[in-house]
């Protein structure tokens, strides 16, 4: 049952903005087609969020979800609140009770008890695949449909999509009119897919998911979303041995390259149509450069007010400080360490099962998607923050699955 709770959040997370295209609303500074989304549409997702959330607690008290070491599952997530209040308390506080400061933190971090509900769920082979798979493979369908009917009525409409231009290069976003986080979300699905390939597993289907997956890709036009292809290529080149994953990611490497290189008008409009947000990244660095200046308190817990920011980690120096990117930093080391254990130990158990599919997505996964980050605020963008942190807490709770590093302790590395 609490999986089909959690099944629930994921696919919230994927169709709720099926209204922005729809009814061409997003943000009208970004995409001037559009209007401001209304309050009631940006408050009901909290409220349906949390309301999955409390759901899914309610379910976990059930003697059928039998987890090991339940009741510090359970302080894990009392503890999660209690910091997220404590963060939202000195915010506040510090800025003087600024509802734009109280809803950046709130955004931000109210996703990661969500993803904690994983911890609740049995470490089996198919409760984990279930929810990957309604991650990254059954809305993928849904996402290739949207942007399908996008294509049809800009070629036989002319209508746009949100951060798109008259004049300009048009960028496609799937059901969530995004195309930097639908990027992040594309180079997902390329690596499950590749990752199954290398396993021998439906090769045709996944070759084809793949293949849709890579024109989706290429269609966002983000280049944040390139950056994070091109690590997951990478990673995908070193840790899946087998030839037909390699040649992929190399071919899909060097297309990027190439059509981030030729010069052909269409690029041309592409790279004209970025320079604003190009501008964008030159200013935060020179803010940033300003940022150093900042008294020690600053410097330490973040600026008193909400700076935004198109890089995540930009984003967490200057609004929680040091203190806040050296925490987020540590964990992510903490996780890729407590992954990489349980790969070693089942590569020399000569174990080459679902487990060891999903720790090397994992890996390549969180990698990918922070090297993105350092061009979109990943963990600060709905729904792709809180698919990252329910496929972190997986990961997690694959790496404490029978014949892996079987005694969760999420306080120390293994």
């Amino acid at each position: 049952m609490l999986v089909k709770v959690i099944i629930a959040s994921i696919i919230t997370g994927h169709i709720y903005y099926c209204y922005r295209y729809a009814f061409q609303i997003n943000d009208e500074n970004t995409s001037p087609t559009y209007s401001g989304t209304p309050l009631i549409l940006q408050a009901a997702r909290y409220a349906i969020d949390m309301s999955i959330y409390a759901i899914a607690i309610l379910c976990s008290f059930s003697k059928a979800e039998a987890v090991r070491n339940k009741g510090s599952v359970y302080f894990m997530h009392l503890l999660a609140w209690l910091v997220i209040g404590c963060i939202l308390i000195f915010k506040a506080t510090q800025s003087g009770l600024e509802l734009d400061v109280i809803a950046s933190v709130v955004k931000s971090l109210y996703v990661v008890p969500i993803g904690m509900l994983v911890l609740l769920v049995p470490p089996t082979e198919k409760s984990l695949k279930t929810i990957i798979k309604w991650i990254v493979l059954y809305p993928f369908f849904y996402h290739t449909a949207y942007n399908f009917v996008q294509v049809v009525l800009y070629l036989t409409t002319g209508r746009l999509t949100a951060l798109a231009y008259e004049g300009g290069f048009i960028r496609f976003g799937g059901g969530w009119d995004d195309p930097n986080g639908f990027g992040l979300y594309c180079v997902m699905v390329i690596t499950w897919s590749l990752v199954n390939i290398g396993r021998n597993k439906n090769i045709a289907f996944y070759g084809t998911i793949a293949t849709l997956g890579l024109v989706q890709l290429l269609g966002t036009i983000s280049y944040s979303s390139f950056f994070a292809f091109a690590c997951a290529g990478v990673m995908l080149i070193i840790l899946v041995k087998s030839a037909i994953v390699r040649s992929i990611a190399l071919c899909g490497i060097i297309l990027l390259l190439a059509l981030a290189s030729f010069k052909y008008a269409a690029i041309l409009d592409a790279y004209d149509s970025k320079l604003e947000s190009a501008n964008l990244h030159v200013e935060e660095l020179k803010y940033l450069d300003s940022f150093f200046a900042s008294d020690t308190l600053e410097l330490l817990f973040g600026k008193s007010g909400v700076v935004t920011s198109e890089s995540e980690f930009i984003y967490i120096f200057t609004n929680f400080g040091f203190v806040g990117l050296m925490v987020v930093l540590s964990f992510f080391i903490w996780f890729l360490n407590r992954i990489r254990g349980a790969y070693l130990i089942r590569r020399r158990q000569g174990s080459d099962n679902f487990f060891e599919t999903c720790l090397v997505f994992g890996t390549i996964t969180v990698v990918a998607v922070l090297a993105g980050s350092l061009g979109i605020p990943s963990l600060t963008v709905y729904p792709v923050n809180l698919f990252f942190w329910i496929l972190i807490f997986t990961m997690i709770q694959a790496s404490a699955a029978k014949g892996g590093l079987e005694k969760m302790d999420a306080f120390s590395s293994s």
